[in-house]
């Protein structure tokens, strides 16, 4: 059992980082392509803060466990 817990506490927090790396990998593209629309712009910014929700939530439950 406790191994069960260690092993959940352990996917969590992989999948809270691949979270972060893909949420950084967004803003990242934004600030470095000159070739968006403002508003393709927008929907990768909010696309990222999506992504940073479910970041939290992730946290959130790891935390929890």
């Amino acid at each position: 059992m406790k191994d069960d817990m260690h092993t959940k506490t352990q996917d969590t927090a992989k999948l809270a980082a691949c979270l972060k790396s893909s949420e950084y990998a967004l803003i990242d593209a934004v600030v470095r392509t000159n070739v968006m629309t403002i508003r393709e712009a927008g929907k990768l910014v909010a696309m990222q803060r999506k992504l940073r929700a479910m970041r939290y939530q992730v946290e959130a439950k790891a935390g929890a466990l």
